[in-house]
């Protein structure tokens, strides 16, 4: 089983090179972007606050998805990975359980 993180700055097309590289290995692809934007069209967001909620939503949204794959021995694309979220909070802790590697390259 693997995971492959697409990580970047803002707009640097991360979610393009998931979609791209998902098409070429017929991988599925967990994207925090299309995870907060399907939550804006269903919930939306009133405040400045409740944007950020939203945006903590799908990062857990992201992480729960992804330790349900990686318990399935699912291989997944991670698009919009950023290590400075939280690690203490939801699925993330999966992420450094030892349970899979993380290979850079």
């Amino acid at each position: 089983m693997y995971c492959i993180l697409v990580t970047g700055i803002p707009a640097a097309g991360k979610s393009t090179m998931a979609e791209v590289i998902a098409e070429e290995l017929k991988l599925p692809v967990i994207s925090k972007d299309t995870i907060k934007e399907l939550l804006f069209d269903n919930v939306g967001f009133q405040s400045r606050e409740e944007k950020v909620k939203l945006g903590i939503a799908s990062m857990e949204i992201m992480y729960y998805a992804a330790g349900q794959l990686m318990k399935a021995g699912q291989p997944f694309i991670n698009a919009g990975f950023r290590g400075c979220y939280d690690h203490r909070r939801s699925g993330r802790r999966d992420y450094e359980s030892g349970a899979y590697q993380i290979e850079e390259g």
